[in-house]
């Protein structure tokens, strides 16, 4: 999914008092969130029977940092019962899948910030001591 949606949708989900892009609302408010927490739904959070396969190798959890980008866009959608959504549980229920998921996120021993291993916390102040 391209940034600009999940960026358009919610800076429309925020209702500023600037005035927007004609191409920008083409698509009702209600129906774009709906259609984008679907989307980060479907290409991220797993399905229950493909937890126990492990069947689902093509949902991968977004970056901490693209996660960072659309919890603004999950947090409107989850605001006042799901008002912008028309109160559809099914959308407010997909929207807190998808902040649960990534709150699981675990660093991989693979991750690194500036160059360093960041496998322990331990050995990343270790190294920030040391040196």
């Amino acid at each position: 999914m391209a940034g600009n949606v999940i960026g358009n949708c919610t800076l429309r989900l925020l209702d500023p008092e600037c005035v927007f892009l004609n191409s920008w609302c083409e698509e009702p408010l209600k129906n774009q969130a709906v259609r984008v927490v679907n989307e980060l739904h479907t290409n991220s959070v797993p399905e229950s029977s493909e937890l126990a396969s492990d069947s689902g190798a093509g949902r991968k959890l977004y970056t901490a940092p693209c996660f960072a980008y659309m919890f603004y866009l999950l947090n409107c959608v989850l605001r006042d019962n799901g008002a912008r959504v028309g109160g559809e549980e099914s959308v407010m229920r997909r929207a807190l899948q998808v902040i649960a998921a990534h709150a699981e996120m675990r660093c991989d021993t693979e991750d690194q910030v500036m160059g360093i291993p960041v496998n322990t916390h331990s050995a990343y102040c270790t190294y920030h001591i040391a040196n």
